[in-house]
């Protein structure tokens, strides 16, 4: 997931299906706001899409591990 989330390095000149890949892991949205924040000095309301995105696959998952999880 690192190697994918362009923390390292710009995955602009990556094929087309190597970026979607990467768009669809939550460290890429997390590194796009954090780097906006730092950068450009990004509010709130310019890293909402990456926030909801993060938020949306925290409730996804945490259904998942609920509807998963058993005591035995």
């Amino acid at each position: 997931m690192i190697v994918l989330s362009g923390i390292f390095f710009s995955l602009e000149g990556a094929p087309d299906f190597l970026q979607t890949i990467s768009r669809a892991l939550p460290l890429t949205h997390f590194v796009d706001g954090a780097r906006s924040i730092m950068l450009e000095g990004a509010g709130l309301l310019e890293i909402m899409p990456n926030l909801l995105y993060l938020g949306g696959l925290t409730l996804v998952f945490l259904a998942l591990a609920s509807a998963l999880f058993r005591w035995e």
